[in-house]
């Protein structure tokens, strides 16, 4: 079996998710070889849909450093037809949104989050929340992690990665089918 092909789509700057492909091709584990690749979202849908064709799992991935957190059923929201399209593409299963530079990630603000964005229960198997201080853990491999919180969401991501199959997959309507 080859390699896991991560999307982290965005419209945000690689440096801010840089830690986030390290930890996924570098310290999550070793059986598994995961290749994460960033795919810049623009208004031109069309190229965004060409570039995340080449891969088998999606992560949606913001920043607050934005401002605030406007993904989707918001005024202003940055990815309300990507998200519904890599839901579309991969099948929940498959998709899972990053929120990153946080004042808190504990299960109160990802709820809070979850009630005022349902898409995002919707089209995504899984929301992870991250603070900057949850961010320093990640220069570890994933066993040596000591916060019980980040371990736990990092091993979860890593879970969803893994433990879907990737052969037997047909496309059918722009869906991978298992």
């Amino acid at each position: 079996m080859g390699p896991r092909k991560v999307a982290i789509c965005s419209r945000d700057s690689e440096q801010n998710y840089e830690w986030l492909k390290d930890f996924l091709e570098n310290r999550m584990c070793k059986n598994t070889k995961i290749v994460a690749r960033p795919v810049y979202i623009t208004n031109d849908m069309s190229k965004f849909r060409q570039e995340v064709s080449e891969y088998n799992f999606a992560i949606l991935y913001h920043t607050k450093k934005r401002g605030r957190i406007n993904i989707t059923n918001v005024t202003d929201s940055l990815y309300d037809e990507e998200l519904k399209f890599l839901n579309e593409r991969f099948g929940k299963e498959k998709v899972v949104v990053v929120i990153d530079d946080l004042e808190k990630s504990d299960e109160d603000e990802k709820r809070r989050i979850l009630d005022g964005q349902t898409a995002l229960r919707e089209y995504a198997q899984e929301v992870f929340l991250f603070t900057q201080e949850d961010k320093n853990y990640t220069g570890k491999h994933l066993k040596i992690i000591e916060d019980g919180k980040v371990q736990k969401n990092l091993k979860k991501l890593k879970k969803d990665i893994k433990s879907k199959p990737l052969k037997n997959q047909l496309k059918q309507g722009g869906r991978t089918k298992k």
